[in-house]
């Protein structure tokens, strides 16, 4: 659940939600702003008012590919959107719209330059193409491509960049210029998290700063947005963030298993006991396929096992 004051009575709300089962997740969101308007005439009278509405919302599906435990996979999603446009007539005539857009996008991880020790990966790059859709009403709709990364050199710090790249495919119109967005997180305490980030995107640079508490399953994020809109006077460019989580369907507690399962396997396999190490093995891999270390080790202790039998088989000849 986003909100997000903008300028004056503008402001802007949100609500997302996904779900995960294994690889595939879905998800569904969708965005409003609102713009209260007065009608003046040209002595300055009201004449009437009303709501200047732009909306946008859709469905998510994303999967990831041939992830491992030493691989994270490469991960892909769509989106398919709907976006409309509300116009009061009092205000304009014939200036509401609605139409369809699509984004595709691509992300992978892996270690680089690490220097602390997790199983999360410390670096990612991915990239997009994002509001993908015919014309409205004459004009392009804000196509775009982005390609970023991000970068986890120890623990508590996170960099990253995006490049910003403008297109309208279906109009002759000239995009806009290459824009570019950074930004850097750091952990403060493990219930605390300071965010701060600049995008230089049209002919407004913006810079944000905020923060994060995570209250184990709520996470509260509130930032404040700088640029040429800003007006100190007032609490626009103010944003609230809250986010819950409804838990991952027993997904970390089956990682757990396994971990142990690979565990005592290998304790196992240190005290000669080969037969029960492959059989842990198994157990462990029949839960997560994907899990190398347990596969490794059970390789390992089958070959062992047929070299025992085959050093058996020659003490029988003599």
């Amino acid at each position: 659940l986003f909100h997000n004051n903008l300028i004056d009575t503008v402001s802007m709300d949100s609500a997302a939600f996904t779900r995960r089962w294994n690889r595939l997740g879905i998800g569904f969101a969708t965005k409003i702003i609102h713009v209260p308007f007065e009608s003046i005439d040209y002595m300055g009278r009201e004449t009437g008012g009303g709501q200047y509405i732009e909306t946008i919302g859709g469905i998510n599906t994303s999967y990831n590919l041939l992830s491992g435990f030493y691989f994270h996979g490469i991960s892909i999603g769509a989106n398919i959107k709907y976006a409309a446009r509300v116009v009061p007539a009092i205000i304009a005539e014939n200036q509401s719209a609605i139409t369809i857009l699509g984004d595709f996008g691509i992300l992978t991880r892996f270690n680089l330059l690490k220097f602390f020790s997790s199983r999360e990966r410390n670096f990612a790059i991915g990239a997009s193409l994002q509001n993908l859709g015919p014309n409205v009403m004459g004009e392009p709709v804000p196509t775009t491509i982005r390609a970023g990364l991000a970068y986890s050199p120890i623990r508590p710090i996170l960099l990253a960049g995006d490049i910003i790249i403008p297109w309208n495919p279906f109009s002759d119109v000239p995009a806009e210029n290459i824009g570019f967005a950074t930004g850097i997180r750091a952990a403060i305490t493990s219930f605390l998290r300071i965010s701060s980030g600049f995008t230089l995107q049209g002919g407004s640079p913006r810079f944000v700063i905020g923060n994060q508490i995570d209250a184990g399953d709520f996470l509260i994020s509130a930032n404040y947005t700088l640029d040429y809109t800003t007006q100190f006077t007032h609490p626009d460019r103010f944003s609230l963030t809250a986010s819950l989580d409804f838990g991952d369907h027993g997904r970390g507690a089956l990682r757990r298993q396994v971990e142990q399962l690979y565990l005592d396997a290998l304790i196992e396999f240190a005290d000669g006991n080969l037969e029960s190490s492959a059989a842990l093995t198994n157990e462990a891999l029949e839960i997560d396929p994907s899990f190398d270390p347990a596969r490794e080790l059970k390789k390992l202790a089958e070959e062992s096992l047929d070299l025992q039998q085959e050093m058996s088989e020659l003490e029988s000849l003599d």
